[in-house]
Formats: structure tokens, C-alpha cells, sequence
């Protein structure tokens, strides 16, 4: 039996923006991950902490409308567990960081409706929902995340907590 891989994270959509399935210098691209056996990549958008506020929130929707613009026709995009196709490529959206939705839960079913299945709940830096691994304090939720993370227990999202752990402590 061919070997199955999952990859739960790739940067592809906002580093490689022209082309983000079929760059040649891409570390992940359509053929490569084909070739490997890959059935399952998540597709990371990541608004750097430069971006805040309105701005993470437009970066973020532009390089989502980006992946339905130029997706491959090799990929399945995952909506619900029954688009999973065993055949093709899927591709499965996540923010890499809850910036984007700034304060309102109401743009966490924005980007649901625009795809979005998983999420980091935030990155190095502080967000809304708590703080990031790389800020001093409590690394714990605010009352704006313990909301968010009912809502993605509601909408069935993945939460990643993964950078709610500082580095000294894995």
C-alpha cells in the first residue's frame, strides 16, 4: 500500500502568491506533494505582527480569496468531513493566529463561510483571544478567547493551541 501524508501546515499561500500551487522554488507544490503519497495539507494564512487590526484582517481575506481564485484543479478544498476524496489532493484552510478576526467573533464565522476549518489560537504575539508563547504573563485565554473557542467548539473548527505553550516549557 502507497503511503498516505498529511501535512498540517505549509506557508505557500502568502509566500508564493502568484503561483501558490505550482512554484518551482516552493518547499510544497501541488506535483512534489503528489508524488510523496500527500492527501491532506492544511494551508496556513499568517498576518504578521506588523499587520493588526483592519490590516490583518484584509491580509488575511486577500490571500483566502487568492486560494479559491488560483486553486489547483488537483485539490479537493475541505468544507465538511464528507469533501474528504480519497482520489485527489485535500486542502484544508487555517489561520495561523486569530489576529485577523481583531475583537469580533462575528469575522471567525467570516472566515468560516470563506473556508476556514482550523486555527491557531495566536502566534509569538499577543492577539485579542490571548497571549502569544513569546509574551511575558499568564499565556492564558481572555474572556473574548474562552468565547472564541466555544464558537469554533461550535462550527466543529480544529483549535491548535500550539503556541500557547512557551519554549522553556515543552
Amino acid at each position: 500500500m502507497k503511503s498516505r501524508i498529511a501535512d498540517a501546515h505549509c506557508d505557500t499561500l502568502t509566500k508564493f502568491i502568484e503561483n501558490p500551487f505550482r512554484s518551482e522554488g516552493a518547499m510544497w507544490n501541488v506535483d512534489k506533494f503528489s508524488k510523496s503519497g500527500g492527501i491532506l495539507q492544511f494551508f496556513a494564512v499568517y498576518a504578521p505582527p506588523a499587520y493588526s487590526g483592519d490590516s490583518a484582517l484584509r491580509f488575511a481575506t486577500t490571500h483566502l480569496g487568492n486560494f479559491w481564485r488560483r486553486k489547483d484543479e488537483n485539490l479537493t478544498a475541505l468544507e465538511s468531513p464528507e469533501d474528504f476524496n480519497e482520489n485527489s489532493i485535500n486542502a484544508l484552510l487555517s489561520l495561523e493566529g486569530l489576529s485577523p478576526i481583531i475583537d469580533d467573533v462575528s469575522n471567525l464565522r467570516a472566515f468560516y463561510k470563506l473556508g476556514v476549518r482550523a486555527a491557531t489560537l495566536t502566534w509569538n504575539h499577543r492577539n485579542f483571544v490571548a497571549d502569544g508563547c513569546l509574551v511575558g504573563g499568564n499565556y492564558g485565554l481572555t474572556d473574548f478567547g474562552k468565547e472564541v473557542v466555544r464558537e469554533m467548539e461550535r462550527l466543529k473548527m480544529i483549535i491548535d493551541e500550539a503556541e500557547l505553550i512557551p519554549e522553556n516549557d515543552t
